[in-house]
């Protein structure tokens, strides 16, 4: 039932700017709430690719970040802010 309600053509429905969306998971990361900005649909990578289940949208999304996370880097890498720190 479950894999049925995920299904990308039934959440895309919800996937509105503004929207709440939690449980934003990047690997290992969880980065908790985030708010919906835009919804694309991936560019195809190929004429002879075959399209993966669940993989054909980007869903750009407003995170909380930690304010340490765009220091001393060439390329910063965001993360999360620690429980009790104040994010950005």
């Amino acid at each position: 039932m479950m894999s049925e309600i995920t299904r990308p053509e039934r959440v895309l429905y919800f996937l509105l700017p503004g929207r709440l969306v939690h449980k934003i998971r990047e690997g290992g990361t969880d980065w908790g709430w985030g708010v919906v900005v835009n919804v694309v649909k991936k560019p195809s990578s190929g004429l002879g690719a075959v399209p993966s289940r669940g993989g054909g949208y980007i869903v750009d999304t407003l995170l909380h970040c930690s304010p340490g996370s765009s220091e001393n880097s060439s390329q910063p890498k965001p993360c999360p802010p620690r429980p009790g720190e104040k994010g950005e």
